[in-house]
C-alpha cells in the first residue's frame, strides 16, 4: 500500500497521470481545509484551471497566504469562509483587489466586520459578502462613490447579507433614489470569463449616475443587491 508520503513516483508526476487518464481539462473546485505542510507550488504548477477555489483557513497566516496566491492564477472564482475576523486585514485586501470573476465571503454567522477600504478595493466582477458586518455611513458612502464613478468600474453586481438590522433612509441619504413597486421584474445579465450570470430583481431603487447609466440598489433585510440598468 502506498501513502501520500511514500509515492514511487513524485505527487506532480501523480497528478499529470491522473489527468491524463480522465482526459481532465479543467478542475471544479479546490477546497483549502488544512494549512499545508508541504511545498505546494511544485503541485499547483501540474494543476489545469479551476472552475472555483474556497478556503476554510485564516488567510492571514503567511502559508495559508501563499497557498491561496499561489492557486489565484488558475481559477478566477473565489469563496472565503473565515472562522473570525482576519487578523491582518491587508491580507484579505490582497485577495479582493485580484482580477477575478467572482469572490465571496460567508462568515456563517461569526463576527466578521468589513471596512468601507474592503470593499472599495474589491476588483472582481461580482461579489458577494454574507453574515458580515458594515456600518450604515459605509454603505451610503459606497454608493456615492458607485454613481459618481469612483468605484470599481468592473463590478457589474455586488451584494451583501448583513448581521445586524438597518435603516433603509439612512443607506440611500442623498442619493435621490426612485422606489420602484415590487411588481416591476428585471433580469440582469452579465459575462464573466466562464458563463454569463444573471440576476432577477423585483421592485428596487434606481439612481442615475454620473455617466448617464442607472444602478439599481435592491433593499431587502438582511440583503442589499447593487446591479448596473443600462437604459
Amino acid at each position: 500500500m502506498w501513502s501520500w508520503n511514500n509515492l514511487p513516483i513524485s505527487t506532480s508526476e501523480l497528478l499529470n497521470k491522473t489527468f491524463d487518464v480522465f482526459h481532465c481539462k479543467l478542475i471544479d473546485q479546490v477546497h483549502l481545509m488544512d494549512t499545508p505542510q508541504y511545498n505546494m507550488s511544485l503541485i499547483i504548477a501540474t494543476l489545469p484551471n479551476i472552475k472555483k477555489v474556497s478556503s476554510f483557513l485564516d488567510i492571514t497566516n503567511e502559508i495559508n497566504s501563499r497557498a491561496l496566491k499561489a492557486l489565484l492564477p488558475k481559477t478566477s472564482r473565489v469563496t472565503l469562509y473565515p472562522e473570525a475576523e482576519y487578523n491582518n486585514p491587508e491580507k484579505l485586501q490582497e485577495t479582493l483587489i485580484e482580477n477575478l470573476d467572482y469572490i465571496e465571503i460567508i462568515a456563517f454567522g461569526r463576527d466578521f466586520r468589513l471596512n468601507l477600504d474592503d470593499v472599495l478595493i474589491t476588483n472582481a466582477t461580482e461579489a458577494y459578502f454574507y453574515g458580515v458586518s458594515l456600518r450604515e455611513q459605509d454603505l451610503n458612502r459606497l454608493l456615492k462613490l458607485w454613481i459618481t464613478g469612483k468605484f470599481n468600474t468592473r463590478m457589474e453586481h455586488l451584494r451583501f447579507a448583513l448581521q445586524e438590522e438597518f435603516n433603509r433612509d439612512n443607506i440611500l441619504n442623498g442619493l435621490n433614489a426612485i422606489e420602484l413597486p415590487r411588481t416591476t421584474t428585471r433580469t440582469f445579465e452579465f459575462p464573466t470569463s466562464q458563463t454569463i450570470s444573471s440576476k432577477t430583481i423585483y421592485g428596487g431603487h434606481d439612481i442615475r449616475r454620473g455617466d448617464g447609466d442607472l444602478i439599481t440598489v435592491d433593499i431587502l433585510r438582511p440583503d442589499i443587491d447593487q446591479l448596473p440598468l443600462e437604459d
